[in-house]
């Protein structure tokens, strides 16, 4: 079996669903049990009621709560993982359930936090949960040295809008235990910004390769025609905005794709609640996303394509999508780098190398993983752009999870 842990605040978190705590405890117990019976043996950590395995203080109660730091809170994933695992040489699974005022998410200092008209000067990041080195991991996360640490978890978090219920928590791990066997990608869709459309074409061969299927195959030959400037529709299984935003989008968006790919602008403004297209405004919008019918990756590029904190369903793409068909999302914080010329590099690459590893049939955290192992070989620029400067905001498959991280340039 593969060990994981659960690791969430019940009382914390029925206030904020309005329910009772004993309700949030039985989902999380028989989400629990679902994956036991697939080779997943979880472990609940319960912050609000923790019993310390450690044999020197055996049974003593810790009750945490979301005030509480998160060097306080790896305390107990350290006594979980020293005491009450199955398997001692292997990386666990760890899923945070709740967001940031459940259980607490660390904040690093943005490493341009110096540079002038810059705006972004911390990160909101669940990477120190996955090596556990307290307050060391700062520094060695700004500098990139981090990742030379062996990682004890792959992490992944499922927040809550401002507007959830028990009932968005259910629905989330229904659908979660009925994708037991993983996400079948039978059928993707794709949106990219115009001036990105080669790299993003780049990022997105692997499922051209392995003959995925698109709607936007049929759209291929329309264009649209404004100031001497022709624009073509759709190009190898991509949708392209300009043309396409969210005067005509319903023609275009496919809701029954398995996969979904944006590269399109993002904004933290409170009044931008979706990706954004160059001179047309908003491409696509949360109620989109709220149309989807299958179970679905979602994998973004935008800056702030995967902001949560303190907003309502239809204020997030992250939160609308986590609330109604997807199970895995992938996405920034804050503002996301890349190359922004062919060929690709730090977002486009660790998103495309994504692609790869989890068509290749591996969990969705040993993707991201192995994505972010493959700079290992890229120079010291690279390793600080990608995996530092990088937002990380998470969501997961429904049972392997993972630290998410996305990034792109331009916005």
């Amino acid at each position: 079996k593969v060990d994981g842990a659960i690791l969430t605040n019940s009382e914390a978190l029925a206030r904020k669903l309005g329910c009772r705590r004993e309700d949030v405890k039985r989902l999380v117990e028989a989400y629990a049990i679902a994956a036991l019976a697939r080779g997943i043996k979880y472990v609940v950590l319960d912050a609000a009621e923790y019993y310390m395995l450690n044999p020197q203080s055996s049974g003593e109660r810790v009750s945490l709560t979301p005030s509480h730091t998160w060097v306080d809170h790896t305390m107990l994933l350290a006594d979980y993982y020293r005491y009450g695992r199955l398997r001692k040489d292997e990386c666990c699974y760890l899923f945070i359930i709740g967001g940031e005022d459940i259980i607490p998410m660390p904040v690093v200092r943005h490493y341009m936090a110096t540079t002038p008209n810059f705006h972004d000067k911390d990160i909101d990041t669940d990477i120190p949960y996955a090596y556990m080195l307290g307050e060391k991991t700062y520094p060695l996360l700004e500098s990139g040295k981090l990742f030379s640490y062996e990682q004890y978890f792959h992490v992944g978090r499922l927040p809550f809008a401002t507007d959830a219920t028990i009932e968005d928590f259910a629905g989330y791990l229904r659908r979660a235990s009925a994708a037991a066997g993983g996400i079948a990608v039978d059928s993707y869709y794709g949106q990219t910004n115009f001036p990105w459309g080669d790299e993003s074409l780049v990022v997105c061969r692997p499922l051209r390769d392995a003959q995925i299927p698109t709607s936007s195959s049929e759209f291929e030959s329309a264009y649209y025609e404004g100031e001497g400037e022709r624009y073509y529709v759709a190009k190898k299984g991509l949708v392209y905005s300009l043309p396409v935003n969210v005067s005509n989008l319903e023609q275009f968006f496919d809701p029954n794709a398995s996969f979904y790919y944006f590269n399109l602008h993002g904004s933290n403004s409170p009044t931008y609640s979706g990706y954004i297209a160059d001179h047309v405004g908003n491409a696509i919008l949360p109620q989109h996303i709220a149309t989807t019918t299958t179970p679905n990756i979602f994998v973004t590029e935008a800056c702030y394509g995967g902001r949560f904190q303190r907003y309502a369903k239809r204020e997030s793409m992250l939160l609308s999508a986590m609330s109604s068909q997807t199970l895995l999302f992938l996405g920034s914080s804050r503002i996301a780098f890349c190359n922004n010329r062919y060929s690709i590099d730090n977002s486009d690459r660790l998103a495309n190398v994504f692609i790869v590893e989890m068509l290749s049939g591996v969990s969705a955290g040993e993707a991201l993983y192995n994505a972010k192992v493959y700079y290992e070989t890229a120079d010291l620029f690279a390793w600080t752009v990608v995996i530092v400067a990088v937002s990380v905001v998470f969501e997961k498959l429904f049972l392997k999870l993972v630290d998410v991280l996305a990034g792109k340039a331009g916005c």
